[in-house]
């Protein structure tokens, strides 16, 4: 099997409200995903998608968009879409990082294998190993009535837990507003607590100690991707249990922070 033709689509689509995140991102009011279609001489097509966001992931939908379509395409023309591993090859020996392009692609290919082979993909990758997922709600910014409002309403649509973007300028808002949360659902539910790197060390402390009764599952990011130590920091200062998101956009990244024992849970993104 041979890969003739790849297209590649940048779209925009409205969220049905804005979502705040930290003072870091700000508020999104779209999502900007890029599709790829990968075709093959043999009529089995594949889709993948990624979402990229250049704070978030140091690419962004225009990035991803020119390099797939003017670099990494035009080279896996005429490669075999069921031999993932040399796809990723030819993928890594024309640019260093840009993981979320090449998400795109290799999804795709599996998205190929899988039609070929007759077998959901997640056979081929070992096995199922659940029928179903538990779905988290999460509440980006506002005010703690509204943010209280919003988490019952969650409850009410079955969300089996919540995530509260935090990491805004006002530090002490973002402890009321969890306080808030958690006082809508009771104690017991899982609430997370994510601040996309909208903090430094002393703040992210600041909040564990104001949040302490709330009992969190996790902190998600609460620095700077790049602030390794900062995480180790927060870890001997609080027992509170640590996310790492947009400090683990690679193997050698989760390495990293292993062997630092900066975190506790790492949150993956497929694409």
């Amino acid at each position: 099997m041979k890969i003739t033709k790849i297209e590649v689509k940048k779209l925009s689509i409205p969220l049905p409200k804005p979502y705040k995140l930290s003072k870091l991102y700000g508020t999104l009011y779209n999502t900007e995903p890029v599709v790829v279609k990968v075709h093959t001489d043999e009529g089995i097509v594949g889709y993948g998608e990624t979402d990229a966001m250049p704070l978030f992931t140091g690419e962004s939908p225009e990035t991803v968009f020119v390099v797939i379509s003017e670099a990494i395409a035009p080279a896996l023309i005429g490669r075999d879409p069921l031999n993932i591993a040399k796809v990723h090859e030819v993928m890594d020996g024309i640019t260093k990082d840009m993981h979320l392009a090449k998400a795109a692609l290799d999804m795709a290919c599996y998205d190929i294998l899988g039609k070929f082979a007759g077998l959901p993909v997640c056979e081929i990758l070992g096995g199922k190993l659940r029928d179903e997922l538990p779905i988290m709600g999460s509440i980006g910014g506002g005010s703690p009535e509204k943010n209280a409002q919003d988490a019952l309403g969650m409850l009410d649509k079955g969300y089996k837990s919540i995530m509260v973007k935090v990491g805004g300028s006002n530090v002490e808002l973002d402890i009321e507003r969890t306080h808030a949360v958690r006082e809508a659902v009771g104690a017991g539910y899982p609430l997370i607590a994510d601040a996309n790197q909208g903090w430094d060390v002393r703040r992210a402390i600041r909040y564990i100690k104001g949040i302490d009764s709330c009992k969190l599952e996790l902190f998600e990011q609460p620095i700077a991707a790049w602030d390794v130590d900062g995480l180790v920091k927060i870890k001997e200062k609080t027992d509170m249990a640590l996310s790492a998101d947009e400090s683990v956009m690679s193997l050698e990244n989760a390495k990293i922070l292993i062997k630092e024992k900066a975190v506790d849970v790492f949150s993956m993104k497929v694409s």
